[in-house]
């Protein structure tokens, strides 16, 4: 069990992780019955195993990606992932925030991940250091193993036939 905390009965953006919600009044936090990501793709016996995960879980992105190692190394998926950049830079909260997304990158080099942003016209980028994470690019986020960044990027080519992989 885990506490997800939100700050209202419908909150969209309830999060596991505190430190995601800047909210005074969490009142509506609960606890959640959680599964680990290795454990479930077990469970779900995929006999062609599995290609593409999606995560969107307001800040606990670290946390899915480590519970999916076995999966990661047998499988290699690509990720769609949701990742919400630090926005105040002052606060205790960034500095936790900033501290998570540096072991997020850590973590998907260490698993031999390259991570992609689209740009708001939809151009695909290579990003290679934490601070080009947000700004001009979309929340979501495509995380391709090494292995298979060279197709990702074919498939995303633009009408002009040119791959769009910038790296920043």
């Amino acid at each position: 069990m885990r506490t997800l905390y939100a700050s209202k009965a419908d909150d969209a953006g309830a999060s596991l992780i505190q430190e995601f919600k800047n909210e005074d009044d969490l009142s509506y936090s609960t606890e959640v019955v959680t599964v680990i990501g290795d454990q479930f793709i077990t469970l779900l016996d995929l006999p062609d195993g599995i290609s593409t995960i999606k995560i969107d879980v307001e800040g606990a992105e670290l946390e899915v990606l480590e519970g999916l190692r076995e999966t990661i190394k047998k499988f290699k998926p690509t990720f769609y992932c949701e990742i919400w950049t630090p926005e105040d830079g002052g606060s205790t909260a960034y500095q936790q925030r900033m501290a998570r997304l540096e072991a997020l990158f850590k973590l998907l080099g260490e698993y031999g991940y390259v991570i992609f942003g689209a740009s708001q016209d939809g151009a695909l980028h290579e990003i290679k250091e934490i601070n080009n994470i947000g700004g001009r690019f979309r929340a979501e986020y495509m995380l391709a193993h090494k292995s298979d960044a060279a197709a990702m990027l074919k498939a995303f080519e633009t009408e002009k036939g040119t791959p769009v992989d910038t790296p920043l």
